[in-house]
């Protein structure tokens, strides 16, 4: 019998001066180990860097010897999140399977890659999501611990995917080439913009479902865990949710699910008068969400 010749991935990853977290993403890659799929995988690692003087150019130039596979280093000096996604499409190599998407501030566990191939193996399915942990850099308070505010997941194993995101995804290169699909520049300031991109692929009747080993661990800084910053984050996701709805004509619906969330956030926020909890928290993060996403409806413009 002849032998099976190996899938081609293109592990993809925008960078912009994160020279810490694009180390980990670096040490965690070179770690990558595979025991679930027949026949170990060939790589190519491609990196869009963002920043405007290519500041990640040496650091990728010096990893190169301790990489057991090629690296494509791309600059996309223009800024914004779409740009730099659409560097990365623009420098994977034509004849790559898979694109293995992962974001700068996160390390993959080992068998992160082997568990996304072997859930694409068993399903079959185009799209393939995988959780994300927290990897808080100082204790925590309980509510952040205990809410999930920064996590993904856990997942079942081939279950549908809720979603998908750059953030872990495994995305057959094929069907992405077939639509000419690109990442929208009208995400370019706040982001959004693979969210976007993968509900347009999950709309045109893609599959996509859920590998429930292919960690990868996010690291959270101790700025982020304030309820400000989520109050922010929670915002910003709103704006993007009802900025792909109002391109999708679904107005209407968002804008009700927007206000009877104001209204919920708005009372399970009042909980958090005598300090924050897991309840008021996601309360404030309804409200957040809410507000977003009307402010998104009612003063909307694509360069805002």
């Amino acid at each position: 019998m002849a032998p099976m010749v190996p899938v081609h991935v293109a592990i993809c990853a925008c960078t912009m001066d994160r020279p810490g977290g694009l180390a980990e993403l670096l040490t965690g890659l070179a770690e990558l180990r595979f025991q679930k799929v027949a026949t170990a995988p060939r790589l190519t690692l491609v990196i869009a860097d963002n920043s405007q003087a290519g500041s990640a150019r040496a650091q990728i130039e010096a990893a190169r010897s301790r990489l057991p596979f090629p690296v494509i280093y791309a600059h996309e000096p223009e800024r914004g999140y779409a740009n730099a996604r659409n560097a990365l499409l623009d420098a994977t190599p034509g004849d790559a399977d898979w694109f293995a998407f992962i974001d700068d501030d996160e390390r993959p566990s080992p068998l992160w890659l082997d568990s996304l191939l072997a859930t694409a193996e068993a399903t079959a399915a185009p799209l393939i999501a995988g959780p994300v942990r927290p990897e808080f850099q100082e204790t925590p308070p309980g509510w952040a611990e205990r809410g999930g505010f920064f996590e993904l997941g856990p997942f079942g194993e081939g279950e549908p995917a809720p979603y998908v995101s750059t953030n872990n995804a495994l995305v057959r290169k094929s069907v992405i080439d077939r639509y000419g699909w690109r990442f929208d520049p009208a995400f370019n300031r706040h982001g959004g913009e693979d969210e976007h991109f993968f509900r347009r692929a999950m709309d045109a009747g893609l599959r996509a479902v859920t590998s429930a080993d292919a960690v990868v661990s996010e690291t959270i800084p101790p700025e982020r865990v304030t309820p400000a910053w989520l109050f922010r984050r929670y915002r910003r996701m709103g704006r993007t949710i009802a900025r792909i709805d109002r391109k999708n004509g679904r107005i209407a619906s968002r804008a009700i699910k927007a206000a009877g969330w104001m209204v919920s956030g708005a009372a399970n926020g009042i909980t958090g008068i005598a300090g924050p909890s897991v309840r008021s928290m996601r309360g404030l993060c309804r409200l957040a969400w809410s507000a977003g996403s009307l402010e998104e409806l009612l003063f909307w413009n694509d360069e805002a």
